[in-house]
């Protein structure tokens, strides 16, 4: 209990330095998420296979600040517009790893090397993984892209919710994890405990801080305080670097749900790629980075905070506070072709607010009426059940209910509707279907 005040004042002081970058690089995103929408990101990536459908797929996916939840449904939506398997992967791999908000983040923390390593890591991935895939599971062949809907609003006011209500509200609590972990190794954690644990045994470190961020749920924003503290207790700058590429580009959901979009040997691929991608590019850090000037870097970063940093603190707070107290209920998705979900660049995932939408009219089935329950895997907001309830009902003679806790799907169809409908409704969303009773 006595080190508390130590382990609140260690978190505070990295927040207060990351506070400036972030509030400028949440902005940046919002603009993002405004003038780039879903409705344009399928345009540009539907229908596309091959080698140019991988490098349109990673230069879009490298800025967008969407996290490793939020990239799945819209991977989903660019595989139904005809994507190839490989600019799929080359997406789901490149985007969850940077943004422009966590670029500007690394650089606070981290320094100018990391800050530019980041993007650079996340393109040559997706990149080498988009042409694995395509190379090992093969391309569809191009379909179609659907209807566009019509831009959305591009106002500043849509800016500003973009970054402060939705973008922000996205990460607010996994960031807050990764400043509570961030301070507990700090403050816990001996010093050199990592350089003594591995004794500069790089080939040992960096597998270990792969295995370390594989199963995590950690977005590109919150990863950064949790590498700096490492950095600080013995990890050396490549093998941080790696759990700055794996922690953020996967998860055990993420890999389950991209075997469903690509199949099982694309994925393994996919897989392979990021894992051995984070380890040459942790070994590519060690070579350009010092390490006493990164660790330096690290532990200076909270230091000689100003007026500005608290100023930024104190907004990004009371935004945080504001998010948190709003009504569970989550945005839907908006209107059509508005940019929703999490971090703003698509739709499906973690967080945000909005005012709920009105509940729809009851939707008229035909008389040979049966009932399920589906059991759902992957629905971690509102905006999830929303789109899961609007691909059920896309199916004709179905209405849903669908719920968050627990997640689950009470379906209404006529009787000639085959359960293998819902199943491929639900998985083309990009979540997973449990069983159906």
């Amino acid at each position: 209990m006595d080190r508390i005040p130590e382990l609140l004042s260690e978190a505070l002081r990295v927040f207060a330095a990351m506070s400036p970058w972030l509030v400028g690089g949440f902005f940046a995103a919002g603009v993002l998420a405004v003038w780039i929408p879903r409705a344009w990101v399928n345009r540009a990536l539907g229908g596309r296979t091959g080698l140019s459908g991988v490098v349109r797929a990673v230069l879009i996916g490298v800025p967008l600040p969407i996290c490793s939840c939020g990239v799945l449904p819209i991977a989903a939506g660019l595989r139904r517009n005809g994507a190839g398997k490989g600019a799929t992967a080359a997406f789901l791999i490149s985007t969850p790893q940077t943004g422009v908000d966590s670029i500007l983040a690394t650089y606070a923390l981290m320094g100018p090397v990391f800050a530019v390593a980041r993007p650079l890591a996340a393109a040559l991935t997706g990149l080498v993984g988009g042409a694995v895939v395509s190379a090992v599971g093969g391309d569809d062949a191009a379909a179609a892209p659907a209807d566009e809907p019509p831009p959305p609003s591009r106002g500043l006011r849509e800016i500003l919710r973009q970054a402060y209500v939705r973008l922000l509200g996205s990460v607010a609590k996994p960031l807050a994890a990764g400043l509570a972990v961030s301070a507990l190794v700090t403050v816990l954690v001996p010093d050199n405990f990592f350089a003594e644990a591995f004794g500069g045994r790089d080939w040992l470190a960096m597998p270990a801080m792969a295995l370390v961020g594989l199963p995590m749920y950690v977005c590109s924003t919150a990863s950064i305080p949790i590498a700096a503290s490492l950095m600080l207790k013995g990890v050396s700058p490549g093998a941080a670097f790696v759990f700055l590429m794996v922690g953020p580009a996967m998860n055990a959901v993420s890999v389950t749900t991209v075997a469903s979009l690509i199949g099982r040997k694309a994925t393994a691929a996919y897989v392979a790629t990021i894992l051995a991608g984070a380890i040459l590019c942790g070994c590519a850090v060690n070579a350009f980075v010092d390490p006493e000037a990164a660790v330096q870097a690290a532990c200076c970063a909270g230091h000689g905070l100003t007026p500005l940093h608290w100023a930024c603190a104190a907004f990004l707070a009371a935004m945080t506070a504001y998010n948190l107290a709003r009504p569970a209920a989550m945005p839907s998705g908006g209107r059509a072709g508005e940019p929703g979900g999490c971090c703003g660049g698509g739709d499906g995932c973690c967080g945000g607010a909005a005012p709920a939408p009105a509940p729809a009219p009851a939707k008229e089935i035909g008389r040979a009426v049966a009932t399920c329950e589906l059991a759902l895997d992957g629905l971690r907001c509102m905006n999830c059940v929303a789109h899961a309830k609007k691909a059920l009902e896309a199916i004709p003679g179905v209405a849903a209910d669908v719920t968050l806790d627990p997640p689950r799907a009470v379906v209404r169809m006529d009787r000639d509707v085959p359960e293998a409908a819902l199943r491929a409704a639900i998985e083309g969303e990009g979540y997973r279907v449990v069983s159906i009773g």
